[in-house]
């Protein structure tokens, strides 16, 4: 197996310019969108290699006996296969080593935190200090492990310690910004998140672990003015790192359960924010359908909500909407199919040319939406019967009737004796309250121009 040095062809002892320079020969040689694999290999021996304490530590793991340097391979294969209690179980034995094996006690102690050994992980790191205090990353791994057990104070002190010593650190500022987060003190947290962006040893993993801070602190703040570029970053790192999707979607979707965004009304440019966000992760992951079906209830509570405030979308239109709505978060359920139907027979009892005009104006205006209810409408603007439409409709609940019977209360508001209900002749007054209907509008003459807007006469267009 190769060092980190042969793979950007360097030795033992070169300076960061050399690394550097080497590392952007093997870009121009291998570059990332057309060897995305090969790229990953020589990004993380750079980001090591260009960072002095990971560097000083994979120095000891070469000299190293053979014996040791195997173990440690293995351990690493196992822990990036997020197998930490296969880590843990090899690793264990070095705890109480004599030898200086600084990076396996690191691995170890890393594993520990992932398994949620947090106990045995303030151990390992507090045991890598008293080798080495000035082992930053130790002193930042401990924070963490503080921060799990809810010492925060001590990870605090911890934190600041490192950024005193070494500012560039971007991991530190990664915690320091959780931290004030946590405490809700977010102007100082968005100030962290900025810092450890600026600066120059953050590595991608790191990089997004702040882009989701950042977005986090957007939705806690209700301020989406650059969320565009942090999304912009955020599908960057995603393309180039696809072992980093899942782990984002999992903590974009915590995010808006913990922000409560889907249990209240939504505020200006929420909705927006929230369907951008989904826009991304669907990319990121376009075979994921939950990511797939949340973008498309987004995309129509957007358009429901822009409707709402449209006083020229006709109401029966726009409640067949809201009836679609709910039948995308739960497609089979046969309540929600019924309720569709029922906002389709109530827009065949509006007068045809208002009907056929507020089609017109939804195609317009939301195309998108006009298109999910594409054929139904269609076949209102090609002049079907609307009688032979209301049939079919019926015909299609009397399934749903017939097993579920109180659907029919709750769509008529009345209770209805189902078995004396005749769906092979439905009638008007079975939709509606009964009244005598009275004309809105003047009546429309057969010669006279057609009410649609088309131009024809009416007795050619929507009569």
């Amino acid at each position: 197996m190769s060092t980190l040095y042969e793979q950007l062809n360097l030795t033992p002892g070169v300076s960061k310019i050399e690394i550097k320079k080497a590392y952007f020969r093997q870009v121009k040689r291998q570059p990332p969108e057309k060897y995305p694999e090969e790229f990953k290999v020589y990004r993380q021996a750079y980001e090591i290699l260009m960072d002095d304490e990971r560097r000083e530590q994979y120095n000891q793991v070469i000299t190293m006996p053979k014996n040791v340097q195997q173990t440690h391979e293995a351990a690493v294969r196992m822990f990036e296969k997020r197998d930490f209690k296969g880590t843990i179980s090899v690793l264990k034995p070095y705890m109480n080593k004599e030898e200086n094996y600084g990076a396996l006690l690191s691995l170890l102690g890393r594993s520990f935190l992932e398994n949620e050994n947090y106990g045995n992980a303030v151990k390992v790191f507090e045991k890598l200090l008293e080798i080495n205090p000035q082992d930053e990353d130790s002193h930042i791994n401990l924070a963490s492990a503080y921060i799990k057990r809810n010492f925060l104070k001590k990870a605090r002190a911890q934190i600041e310690g490192v950024l005193h010593r070494s500012p560039q650190k971007a991991e530190a500022w990664l915690i320091l910004g959780q931290l004030y987060q946590r405490d809700l003190l977010l102007e100082k947290a968005a100030a962290a998140y900025e810092h450890g962006l600026s600066s120059s040893t953050c590595s991608d993993e790191i990089k997004y672990k702040l882009y989701i801070g950042k977005i986090q602190l957007m939705l806690k703040r209700k301020y989406y003015e650059k969320l565009p570029q942090v999304l912009a970053g955020l599908e960057e790192i995603g393309f180039q790192n696809p072992v980093y999707v899942d782990d984002i979607t999992e903590k974009m979707r915590d995010s808006f359960i913990m922000e409560g965004v889907f249990n209240r009304s939504p505020i200006n440019g929420e909705v927006e924010a929230i369907l951008s966000i989904y826009q991304l992760l669907s990319k990121l992951d376009p075979a994921n359908e939950d990511i797939s079906l949340s973008c498309k209830m987004m995309e129509g509570t957007l358009n429901l909500m822009k409707m709402s405030k449209d006083k020229s979308v006709l109401p029966v239109l726009g409640n067949l909407f809201n009836e679609l709505q709910f039948l995308d978060e739960d497609p089979q359920n046969t309540e929600f199919i019924a309720g569709v139907q029922n906002a389709k027979l109530a827009c065949l009892q509006q007068p045809l040319h208002k009907l056929k005009t507020g089609i017109l104006y939804i195609k317009q205006k939301y195309p998108a939406m006009y298109n999910r209810q594409k054929d139904f409408f269609a076949k209102v603007q090609s002049g079907t019967n609307s009688f032979a439409l209301q049939r079919n409709l019926v015909k299609e609940l009397e399934e749903i009737v017939k097993d579920h019977p109180s659907f029919v209360s709750e769509l008529m508001g009345e209770e209805i004796d189902v078995a004396s209900m005749n769906f092979t002749n439905p009638t008007i007054t079975f939709y509606n309250d009964g009244e005598t209907y009275q004309r809105e509008e003047p009546k429309v003459g057969r010669n006279n121009p057609c009410p649609c807007g088309s131009g024809k006469k009416y007795k050619k267009c929507c009569l």
